[in-house]
């Protein structure tokens, strides 16, 4: 496939009209960058999202901008950086704002401004705005069942699906990830697995929340989707799906499991320069030697996990590590110390029903008894 988009690029160079060679050098360049990001090559998937955005200089078309802004929203979402992602999401929604009556978007099998809202709403989550993101992820949902278009659909479903999970939402991760394997299923799209992955993902998230051992089935439907996921070559978020078969193991008391899976996270990471999901990462590795008695090397990675979030802005994750991090010095009696992490990490939370916001707060409560 890159042979062919490469060839392409060098086709499109030969081509006498500069109105049509610039409409078709766009197309082959958001393939290139689709290509990229699907595999995970963030760097380059960067390098061809800032082409889209000098074309988009050179051209100006609503179209273009669109595909530009879009583009480099995902790539730097996935890349860690949420503040550009924030502001070329919110660029492509303001180029679609001034063409309200615009078509559907065929520069990409998502409607491009499924794609920008969808990006905006998980930065809005990681940035502590979780009641902001559920309305931009509603706004996707929305857009696509406008356009009648069922690719856009499951695209948008899938990303919702995503958001609720890392939200810890079950009932609505369920929903959205049952609509997505349905819906794929029917006309053959590879967001299936992603349906699945998510439909075992809220099946464990719902049995820990019942208090019950994570049952087999939810698991097989976690891995299976993961492995049909990686059947087709993919690799993006590949860090982000192994840390949710890690917790799930962890939560099953597979240590050793777990802690091999957050290698191969961290692996996937590294290969990949794709960020957003490391602090959770040094979360899980706390967790595994808490729960091992490493106490020392706990603290390490809960320290690790929590410069990391607030070097990103990513402020959900800082206080899904900082509550983990002060159960373990409560255990310990530093009544102090996690005081202090859990009020530091709640300041920039702008949604009050937040799971991790009413847990923190509930733990914050009890310390102060």
């Amino acid at each position: 496939m890159l042979e062919t988009y490469e060839r392409a690029a060098e086709l499109c160079a030969r081509l006498d009209d500069a109105e049509e060679a610039a409409r078709i050098t766009t197309q082959v360049t958001w393939g290139l960058w689709a290509f990229y990001s699907v595999r995970s090559d963030i760097p380059r998937a960067l390098i061809h999202g800032r082409r889209l955005l000098r074309m988009a200089e050179q051209h100006g078309t609503t179209s273009d901008w669109m595909v530009a802004h879009s583009s480099m929203a995902v790539a730097t979402y996935f890349g860690g950086d949420l503040a550009a992602c924030r502001l070329h999401a919110e660029a492509a929604i303001d180029h679609e704002a001034a063409n309200p009556d615009r078509e559907l978007s065929t520069a990409s099998p998502q409607d491009l401004g499924v794609n920008a809202l969808s990006s905006l709403a998980l930065a809005a989550w990681h940035r502590g705005r979780g009641d902001d993101a559920a309305s931009w992820a509603a706004r996707a949902l929305e857009l696509a069942k406008h356009f009648k278009h069922p690719y856009s659909e499951v695209f948008a479903g899938s990303w919702a699906a995503r958001l609720f999970q890392s939200r810890r939402r079950p009932e609505e991760t369920l929903r959205l990830a049952d609509a997505v394997v349905e819906t794929s299923e029917r006309h053959g799209f590879f967001w299936a697995t992603q349906g699945l992955f998510f439909r075992g993902c809220a099946r464990v998230q719902a049995a820990r929340d019942r208090g019950e051992p994570i049952p087999d089935s939810a698991l097989e439907l976690m891995v299976q989707g993961l492995g049909a996921y990686r059947a087709t070559g993919a690799r993006l978020s590949l860090s982000y799906m192994l840390a949710q078969v890690a917790e799930a193991r962890l939560w099953r008391a597979e240590l050793d499991v777990a802690s091999g899976l957050v290698r191969e996270a961290r692996d996937a990471a590294a290969d990949d320069l794709e960020s957003y999901w490391r602090p959770e990462l040094d979360r899980l590795d706390a967790e595994v030697a808490r729960a091992r008695g490493e106490l020392e090397l706990a603290d390490r990675c809960f320290l690790s996990g929590w410069e990391l979030a607030r070097a990103a802005g990513d402020h959900a994750l800082a206080l899904r590590g900082s509550l983990s991090w002060a159960r373990l010095l409560l255990d310990r009696g530093d009544v102090d110390g996690a005081r202090r992490r859990l009020e530091e990490a709640l300041t920039p939370m702008r949604a009050a029903d937040e799971r991790d916001v009413v847990e923190a707060r509930a733990l914050l409560d009890a310390s102060l008894r």
